[in-house]
């Protein structure tokens, strides 16, 4: 699991309007882990490398081959919060947040 304190290493370099299916691999490398890091503050990470940050029950952040990325739409401060903190000073792709559930949704269906 990677540690939330150390820097990310990015793998690739492509335009990041969509996931990759590179980056969602099937088979053995699609087992999630979930790690609380937080209150109400739960990370969900691939095999892949790939996270999503959960504010409560919300995808809201999170990072993969091409960096980190941020949801659009703005929640409470407390998740607001959650997501500096995740992101702990790094620049983030500001991402709609229905790409994001999409994203979520996909990993579901891998698994």
């Amino acid at each position: 699991m990677r540690d939330f304190n150390e820097p990310c290493r990015l793998t690739t370099a492509r335009k990041a309007t969509a996931a990759p299916s590179a980056l969602l691999s099937t088979g053995e490398d699609s087992k999630m882990k979930l790690k609380q890091i937080g209150s109400n503050m739960t990370v969900l990470t691939l095999n892949s490398g790939t996270d999503v940050l959960f504010s409560y029950e919300t995808p809201v952040a999170g990072h993969w081959g091409m960096g980190y990325f941020e949801t659009d739409t703005k929640f409470s401060k407390t998740t607001s919060r959650h997501i500096n903190k995740y992101l702990d000073g790094a620049t983030a792709e500001v991402m709609p947040q229905k790409e994001i559930e999409d994203l979520v949704a996909l990993l579901k269906r891998l698994n």
